[in-house]
């Protein structure tokens, strides 16, 4: 299996072919092609060890390698949030062995405190089989039969939880701890008071320097649709955008034909390297595999790609990301969540498109309970990281039988920060979407985004319904669909 690790003081019997790391009294093993970089202090003291992929100071890290940050982290002074991919890290976090993820959790993790293992997928944990998944979970949501993801850090077996982003897990205890945000809503917003200017010049930064760094050192491709998150992407890309090469699927329905067209538009307008890509079907055998590797806990279209995915890929090159460009666009809120208060338990879960059943209720007030108190748009945009991406996307990073995983620009803790700290009425409008392409290549905009262009509307009548449609009137057709 590819991209994972296993972790453990000591096991009956342990991963074959993974190499043997350790911190403090733990084991740690790795698959081969996962990169392990030394954490230092600037004076060469070790701190921990990193897992996975990272771009940091204008370096891509995709091997063994050594990183070095200027003192061991703390709540209030963690120089990981500055860091932009998909790893997991070792190290002492206020003075206890820990273990932090990064910003969205995008590489997974999941614990079982009573055996004390901590793994990349619960299929890792000894023990661990299909048949004895968690009757209440499985009562609720069967991912093996049904589509669905489990929020909340809830998976499909009983002891075994997964950690959610902004959390650190204390090896002593396995405890799980908030790192981010440490504020009420209000005291953050007292304390990130840049200029709107300064912020998007700031985020647009970023974002171009994280792509050209990926771009520059590995082969590299990004799927190409018609929507925001990758037009910012395509943005970023703007000065080497000839070193990436683009794709589209040719999926069905009107959705898949608008990306295609969108798709083909840019394509010509701006000469870039592209090509469609017909989608392969997908055998049970396969997607019964995809669901093991990620320990059951994720069923979604997104399967439907792996054999496609897989036969295209020359196991060499990493593809860009649009995840966690959502939180730019308010994903799960709009104009009229403005000033309303924190949702209530029943309000989250349908706003998530999750079922009301009583163990999703329960987990849903503990999680509420927890959070930071602000509004509703500051629930739902931590809801969408820690929930929707933690729980969603970081999952299937272990189901794709691929070397190296996908990877966003968009995807560290400071660049978070960032985009909560623009005005709720700002991003509810989807104002700061189009400000990030406009500043970094405003042309793109010539193209409309999800939305076919002159005349061809007509032959896209429900898109065009649906981008005219707010988002509680959307809430609401879901919900009498659904009954």
């Amino acid at each position: 299996m590819y991209k994972q690790f296993l972790c453990a003081r000591d096991l009956p019997s342990r991963p074959e072919g993974f190499h043997r790391w350790t911190f403090r009294d733990w084991n740690i093993w790795t698959s081969p092609e996962l990169p392990v970089s030394k954490v230092t202090d600037k004076s060469g003291n070790d701190i921990g060890l990193l897992l996975g992929w990272v771009i940091y100071n204008g370096i891509f890290i995709n091997s063994h390698s050594e990183i070095r940050i200027e003192a061991i982290p703390t709540r209030e002074n963690n120089p990981f949030h500055a860091m932009c991919g998909r790893f997991v890290v070792f190290c002492h976090f206020n003075e206890k062995p820990s273990l932090l993820t990064d910003a969205g959790a995008l590489f997974p993790v999941v614990y079982d405190k009573y055996q004390e293992v901590i793994a990349s997928s619960s299929m890792l944990i000894p023990g661990t089989t299909l048949l004895n998944r968690d009757p209440r979970v499985i009562e609720t949501l069967d991912i093996s039969k049904e589509r669905g993801w489990y929020p909340f850090g809830l998976t499909a077996h009983a002891n075994i939880r997964r950690l959610l982003p902004n959390h650190a897990l204390d090896l002593s205890n396995f405890a799980s701890t908030r790192v981010w945000p440490l504020e009420h809503e209000t005291e953050y917003r007292q304390k990130n008071t840049l200029e709107d200017s300064i912020l998007l010049e700031k985020i647009c930064s970023s974002l171009a320097n994280r792509v050209k760094t990926l771009a520059e050192t590995s082969p590299t491709i990004m799927h190409l649709t018609g929507g925001w998150d990758t037009r910012m992407m395509l943005s970023a890309a703007r000065h080497c955008a000839d070193q990436i090469m683009l794709r589209t699927f040719r999926t069905e329905g009107s959705g898949g034909q608008l990306d295609q067209l969108l798709a083909k538009e840019l394509v010509k307008k701006f000469n870039l390297v592209h090509a469609f890509v017909d989608l392969l079907p997908i055998s049970d055998t396969e997607r019964n595999a995809w669901q093991f590797r990620t320990g059951y806990c994720l069923n979604d279209h997104v399967i439907d790609l792996a054999t496609t995915e897989k036969s295209i890929s020359n196991g060499e090159e990493f593809s860009l990301s649009g995840a966690a460009g959502e939180v730019a666009r308010a994903f799960y809120w709009g104009p009229h969540d403005l000033g309303k208060p924190q949702p209530g338990a029943d309000a989250l879960l349908q706003r998530l498109g999750l079922k009301h059943a009583d163990i999703f209720l329960k987990e849903a007030e503990i999680w509420l309970e927890n959070l930071p108190v602000g509004g509703a748009s500051w629930t739902y945009d931590l809801a969408y990281i820690e929930l929707r991406l933690g729980c969603w996307a970081g999952v299937a990073m272990t189901g794709h039988d691929m070397p190296y995983p996908s990877i966003s620009p968009f995807n560290s803790v400071d660049t978070f920060q960032k985009m909560m700290s623009f005005s709720d009425a700002y991003r509810a409008n989807g104002a700061l979407c189009e400000d990030i392409t406009k500043k970094l290549w405003p042309e793109l905009l010539s193209i409309p985004v999800n939305r076919a262009p002159g005349l061809r509307k007509l032959r896209f009548i429900r898109q065009e319904l649906s981008s005219a449609m707010p988002l509680r009137v959307k809430e609401k057709i879901k919900k009498l669909l659904k009954k």
